[in-house]
């Protein structure tokens, strides 16, 4: 899964659906699920006191990286899974008005499976 296309979830995303990116390596490209907007008292929060959710959606995928023998070792998710990252990990980048991370497959915690 070299290379992925960046599929619209939404009407906002509709522009997406004609780029792509492709992660190289050991590397993933995530879109980071939204905060929740209320909290259980039913306040609704700002958008400067929402912190930055660790949750995310992998979108594509690298080849994976190389061992020392030169073997290639995949990559363990695959799109479409959600992951819990590391809260400062990885590079925001922002394509077609929408951010994504592109993160080290190291750097993500855990998948969390429903």
């Amino acid at each position: 899964m070299a290379q992925a296309q960046l599929a619209p979830t939404n009407k906002k995303e509709k522009n997406a659906q004609n780029s792509s990116l492709r992660p190289l390596g050991n590397r993933v490209l995530l879109r980071r699920l939204a905060a929740e907007e209320k909290l259980k008292g039913g306040l609704i929060l700002p958008d400067s006191a929402k912190k930055k959710q660790e949750q995310a959606e992998v979108v594509a995928i690298g080849t994976g990286k190389k061992d020392d023998n030169g073997k290639l070792i995949p990559i363990s998710v695959k799109v479409g899974d959600i992951v819990l990252i590391e809260k400062y990990s990885g590079q925001e980048i922002t394509l077609n008005d929408e951010e994504f991370i592109i993160a080290r497959a190291d750097d993500l915690i855990a998948i969390i499976e429903k």
